[in-house]
């Protein structure tokens, strides 16, 4: 027997039996939410289980029963607690029995004694066995009661570290599916004579039995997380097939119910808390085809993002990390009139200051999420002497248009300066990349009234303004000023520059 679990997508299989006898049945896999692996099967009459720990390599191959064992059943709780099942036929008949073991096992020896479920009768089969997560254990079997010839529908509960807790459920010829949450809620979907049902039972509890009508079940599964637990079934003639969803404490609700699945095959299930994923193989003319159908109710959760800090004329790189199990697409939106799409992009500004950007997250199914953030472009530092840098515009400044000029730098010679002794004025540097009418206003800090105004024309560079107590009939009285300058020329204005002055007594 072979099992690929290489982990890279290379389908490497893996040898896990040498191949000696006949094996008999099936191979059965389980895994828990650590990612230990166990795989059990029938060979030469007995089963035989090779174990895997999360990170570790495969154990030695474990005989687990007794001769003529067949038809293994197996289950994997997250303390690493394996639990095999399996039939055995002797002259006095069919007997069902389970063994528990650790997953670092390495010998039969750490096995528990088979625990016999039933004894021998003239027909028996362990239809499912389900684990939960914390270590309960349910197993659904038929047997056939002599001389009625009627076969009979039993189920056993196990708590973690308890024995096996029979139950009688009904009569009929059951195929059953079964799940276990964390609290040992059980659920089983079974079909008895064409009619089929649905069982729920907490452990100590009586089953609690719903009827679904002349239908036949295809899957049922359990999102372990949430508990919630998803089935789909075929209905009637018509084999509409209908997809149901229950959360835990609640009723069953249909999500999908859809006539006419003639030539269906196979339907398998997937569920992601409220979200679930159905899979149909069918043929259509001699071709089998695979369909895929989502039902998701939870937006995509943008868990973080990369968001950068540089220059102007450098790109920058943008990155989100987003949970969703359906496809979904990232758009950007970078606050300047640019977009792209992907995971991560790359964007460059052309204007300094502060953008508000925002990424977008849509699922397959149509559903949003979206994140807004600021972003900061600076302007390179300058060589040699020179004023200052520009610092960022105010957030939501809209760039200044193509062709507009830009201030590359605004910075004074003196940040203070006196009412009533030197230094009384200071120079404020403004240097443009352009040609341009360079106006300047000040205002008191906190209030929006001008206090006085300047304007000049300046050549491309670095240009000095006096900035002085008297400004003409302006006064300045000691107190914090803001000084913001513009640049316009006919192709339109720069984005608002600022820089702060302190005027003492």
């Amino acid at each position: 027997m072979t099992l690929d679990d290489s982990g890279d997508g290379s389908l490497a299989p893996r040898t896990l039996s040498d191949g000696s006898g006949v094996s008999d049945s099936w191979p059965e896999l389980a895994s828990n939410t650590r990612g230990d692996l166990a795989v059990a099967w029938s060979q030469g009459g007995t089963i035989r289980v090779r174990l895997r720990p999360a990170g570790a390599a495969w154990g030695p191959e474990i005989t687990v029963s007794d001769a003529d064992a067949r038809w293994p059943v197996i289950g994997l709780d997250d303390a690493g607690r394996v639990t095999v099942g399996w039939r055995q036929v002797t002259g006095a008949g069919t007997s069902l029995h389970t063994s528990t073991g650790p997953i670092t096992s390495t010998s039969r020896a750490a096995w528990t004694a088979p625990d016999q479920l039933i004894a021998p009768q003239h027909m028996a089969r362990l239809g499912s066995i389900a684990v939960g997560p914390e270590g309960h254990v349910v197993a659904a079997a038929v047997s056939q009661r002599v001389p009625e010839d009627t076969e009979i529908l039993s189920t056993w509960h196990r708590s973690p570290g308890g024995s096996w807790s029979p139950s009688l459920l009904g009569t009929g010829n059951a195929n059953t599916e079964l799940v276990v949450d964390r609290v040992g809620l059980a659920t089983l979907a079974w079909t008895s004579n064409g009619v089929s049902r649905v069982s729920t039972a907490a452990p100590g509890q009586p089953w609690s039995t719903r009827d679904l009508g002349t239908a036949w079940i295809q899957d049922l599964v359990i999102d372990q997380d949430t508990g919630n637990v998803v089935m789909t079934y075929l209905v009637g003639p018509s084999y509409t097939r209908v997809v149901t969803h229950r959360e835990p404490g609640g009723a069953w609700r249909e999500l999908s119910s859809s006539p006419g699945a003639s030539g269906l095959l196979l339907m398998r299930l997937g569920v992601n808390g409220t979200d679930v994923v159905l899979a149909t193989a069918k043929l259509v003319g001699s071709d089998m085809v695979i369909e895929t159908a989502a039902w998701d109710e939870t937006a995509p959760v943008i868990r973080s993002l990369t968001l950068p800090t540089g220059p102007v004329g450098q790109p920058l790189s943008f990155s989100a990390s987003v949970e969703e199990w359906l496809p979904y697409r990232v758009e950007w939106d970078f606050g300047d009139g640019a977009s792209a799409t992907g995971a991560s992009a790359q964007h460059t500004y052309t204007v300094p200051g502060t953008y508000r950007a925002s990424v977008r997250v849509v699922d397959a199914v149509g559903l949003v999420a979206v994140r807004t953030v600021d972003v900061t472009v600076t302007v390179p530092p300058l060589t040699g002497p020179g004023p200052a840098p520009v610092p960022p515009a105010p957030i939501g400044a809209a760039p200044a248009p193509a062709g507009a000029p830009r201030i590359l730098g605004l910075d004074l010679t003196r940040k203070k300066i006196r009412t009533s002794r030197a230094p009384r004025r200071t120079r404020l540097v403004v240097t443009t990349d352009s040609a341009a009418s360079v106006r300047v206003v000040l205002r008191r800090r906190g209030s929006r009234k001008v206090v006085a105004r300047l304007a000049r024309s300046v050549p491309a560079g670095e240009a000095r303004l006096t900035i002085s107590t008297r400004m003409g009939k302006a006064r300045l009285r000691a107190g914090r000023y803001v000084i913001t300058a513009v640049a316009r020329n006919d192709r339109g204005v720069s984005t608002p520059v600022r820089v702060t002055l302190r005027v003492r007594r």
